[in-house]
């Protein structure tokens, strides 16, 4: 006599169980069409944006394209590849450790007076057409002016750090001659020896010659 009161409650609970589960079900449902309706809306104001910075993107490509930037660009990755062919790591190794001394020189020659004196000697050497020439008398007479004595000053003394950097350098390639590659401390790259000149080098000049010669003249 119970079996129709337990099927009853058991049809109950599924009732119930299902809804429950519908009003889940409805629930999902509203989600999804609210999280679809607030995609769209984010769509729909993030367009004229998107459009606005692909038009922006599309006239700076084209102003840069104009003005010849992108093929600057071009032209510097194909130098770019011809360095990678043509360099090795230990190359770029190398330089790395006169990166500082390469720089400090660079430092010193863009400095403001020095570009001036460049500028200066450009100008005269794009004149030269128009300058006199000047014969041993010329020579002797320019030499008493204070600006030339200055120059010929500067002019020796340079020459004379050429001539000593000259002479190391000579010093080492004659050691690298004599020694072979495997002298001297382990570097990372074999050099092959050098060819070095046989003949004695030209004995320096003795540094007080030119200011004798300032001296006889003035």
């Amino acid at each position: 006599m119970n079996a129709p009161s337990d099927v009853s409650a058991r049809l109950d609970r599924v009732e119930t169980q299902l809804g429950e589960l519908l009003a889940v079900t409805r629930g999902l449902a509203d989600q999804q069409a609210a999280a679809r309706r607030t995609r769209d809306e984010l769509l729909a104001d993030a367009m004229p944006v998107l459009t606005g910075l692909s038009d922006a993107a599309v006239q700076r490509f084209a102003d840069l394209e104009a003005r010849g930037v992108l093929d600057l660009g071009r032209a510097g990755l194909r130098v770019a590849e011809r360095v990678a062919q043509g360099t090795s790591v230990e190359d770029v190794d190398a330089l790395a450790d006169s990166v500082v001394a390469i720089l400090d020189t660079v430092r010193a020659l863009t400095q403001p007076e020095v570009l001036a004196l460049v500028q200066e000697a450009g100008h005269v050497i794009e004149e030269a057409d128009e300058a006199a020439p000047a014969g041993v008398v010329g020579l002797v007479r320019a030499s008493r002016d204070v600006n030339v004595q200055k120059g010929l000053g500067i002019l020796v003394a340079v020459l004379r750090h050429v001539g000593r950097a000259s002479r190391v350098l000579d010093k080492k390639a004659q050691a690298v001659h004599r020694d072979g590659p495997s002298a001297g401390p382990p570097t990372r790259r074999t050099a092959p020896p050098l060819q070095v000149d046989a003949r004695p080098a030209r004995p320096t000049p003795p540094q007080a010659a030119p200011q004798a010669a300032f001296a006889e003249v003035g």
